[in-house]
């Protein structure tokens, strides 16, 4: 109490006006931290996050597009289909190859996708080109390579998610799929996809 009785009036006036100072200035700083921060944030989301979502949603469209096409020409013996499935594979590439630069952090990991998507194609549009030729039975490693190849999501979908139960129902299960169904291609009508 006797340090405050020394300091003269004036600076007591003053301390209160100074404190509020200091605390708007610690408060601008931090605002102005967490503003760059968030900004940073939408920048990376704008730029980087929704064209890799948009290019990988489009390539599941393309991919689904191009089974079809694939088991429409094996199953009606039309090869003429085929051009439209390389058109949509060379469309999945180019987008798979902008990703890889788009996204550098996950490089590694698209262009692995690409990789198998490149393998698992080849061996596809041999075996529906051999169906849809005529030229006989597809070989049984060809379907296995076809199958063993298909990306990891469509080989493992994600788990169904658990249902909400209220009262005094007992919890449901979700139906398990065959085992067939961790195959995308078994979801087609061609008996030749099922692996």
């Amino acid at each position: 109490m006797n340090l405050l009785k020394r300091v003269p009036v004036l600076w007591k006036v003053l301390f209160a006006p100074a404190i509020a100072i200091v605390c708007m200035a610690a408060y601008l700083a931090f605002t102005a931290s967490v503003s760059k921060q968030n900004n940073r944030a939408l920048v990376d989301a704008r730029d980087v996050q929704y064209p890799v979502l948009d290019a990988m949603t489009e390539n599941t469209g393309a991919l689904d597009k191009i089974i079809d096409i694939l088991n429409s020409a094996a199953l009606a013996g039309e090869p003429e289909q085929l051009p439209g499935a390389d058109t949509l594979a060379v469309k999945v590439r180019e987008n798979y190859a902008r990703l890889s630069k788009l996204d550098a952090p996950h490089a590694a990991d698209l262009q692995r996708l690409a990789a198998e998507f490149d393998v698992y194609y080849v061996a596809a549009r041999d075996v529906a080109n051999t169906m849809a030729q005529h030229t006989g039975l597809p070989a049984k490693d060809k379907v296995q390579r076809m199958a063993a190849t298909w990306p990891a999501t469509a080989r493992n979908p994600p788990p169904f998610p658990a249902p909400r139960t209220t009262g005094s129902l007992p919890p449901s299960t979700p139906p398990t799929p065959p085992p067939t169904a961790r195959c995308w291609a078994a979801r087609s009508s061609a008996w030749w996809a099922c692996c």
